[in-house]
Formats: C-alpha cells, structure tokens, sequence
C-alpha cells in the first residue's frame, strides 16, 4: 500500500426542469442500483465539471444542452458504506 488516500470520485448531476416537473431516472449501474436519481455520471479524467454534466446528461436521456448552460447549484462530499468518498457537483440545465 502506497500510504496516499484515494481520491475522491468525481460525480456530476444534471437537474432538468420543465415547469414544475424535475426529470429523474432510475439507475442501472451498481452505484445506486434501481433508486430514482438527476441523470448523472462519473467525470472522464481531463474532463470540465460542465462538459461531462453535459456528456452524461445526453447519455443517460438523449438530451443534449451546451455545457456553458448549466449552472452550478450544489456540492455534496460524502463517504460511502466501503471508506470511499464521492464528490457530487449538481447543474442546472437553463436552456
């Protein structure tokens, strides 16, 4: 063991809104697997917070919006169950 801590995943959450209904998916993958969620994603290494909200928001829905249209609105850092931690950064889309 190096002795270095993991890093933290990086995770971005996109918060779609169309009057007063918010989009929501169910998960898939094993991270929160079948609870009701933002379309949200793990951010590619070299990858802008924006660009991959942006990129997980069109591949979880097929929607697609430019990334300097999301605006940030929330932070969360959390340990998970295992020891290992998660940073949340959550867009609105506002076109």
């Amino acid at each position: 063991m190096s002795g270095q801590p993991a890093q933290p995943v990086i995770d971005t959450h996109v918060l779609l809104l169309d009057g007063e209904k918010t989009l929501l998916s169910q998960r898939g993958g094993p991270y929160g697997y079948r609870r009701w969620h933002l379309p949200a994603g793990k951010l590619d290494q070299g990858e802008t917070l924006t660009a991959g909200a942006a990129r997980e928001l069109f591949e979880e829905t097929g929607v697609t919006t430019d990334p300097g249209h999301l605006e940030l609105r929330h932070v969360v850092h959390h340990r998970q169950e295992d020891g290992s931690e998660r940073i949340g950064f959550f867009f609105a889309a506002t076109e």
